[in-house]
């Protein structure tokens, strides 16, 4: 994977403590500098010290969405593109040009189903594991994948077992 020759700094907005840490981890992996938020208020903040891309999460915590958040880097960049991220994904493709410049993605949900479905629940327990009580990952767990909160509690009592030394 190619990584930047000049740092460029990346707003990742949110609320989701998991998800925003794979994602700057995912952006220091290409090279960007990330700049992380988990509400409106400090999305705001780091805008204000400036940024380069924003990728924003729409539902927040409390209510609030990331729109605040697009309306404001919209009064700092002109350009603004409606897409899938697949579609997106085609249009800067097609558009060599704009990567370059500035962009705001806002990504909206997808449905649970398609969530539950990619999440690794073994992966996620082992992760959750190294640093939490079994009863405490089997709900972080659970609210990540949807999944019966009683079976991610079983299965990590046996993921725990699987692990320790006969």
């Amino acid at each position: 994977m190619p990584v930047l020759s000049d740092p460029i700094s990346i707003l990742l907005v949110d609320d989701e403590p998991l998800i925003l840490m794979d994602l700057e981890f995912a952006a220091e992996d290409r090279g960007f500098t990330p700049c992380c938020a988990s509400c409106v208020g400090e999305a705001m903040n780091h805008i204000d010290e400036g940024v380069d891309v924003a990728v924003l999460d729409f539902n927040l915590v409390g209510g609030e969405n990331c729109l605040p958040i697009a309306r404001e880097l919209t009064k700092r960049f002109e350009q603004f593109v409606g897409a899938t991220l697949a579609d997106l994904l085609d249009w800067t493709e097609a558009h060599p040009e704009a990567i370059r410049g500035e962009m705001v993605l806002v990504v909206g949900g997808c449905p649970l189903a398609a969530v539950e479905s990619t999440v690794d629940v073994d992966r996620l327990l082992m992760l959750l594991l190294a640093s939490l009580p079994t009863k405490q990952a089997a709900r972080v767990a659970a609210d990540v994948s949807g999944q019966p909160r009683n079976a991610l509690y079983q299965r990590a009592l046996e993921l725990k077992q699987d692990q320790s030394p006969d």
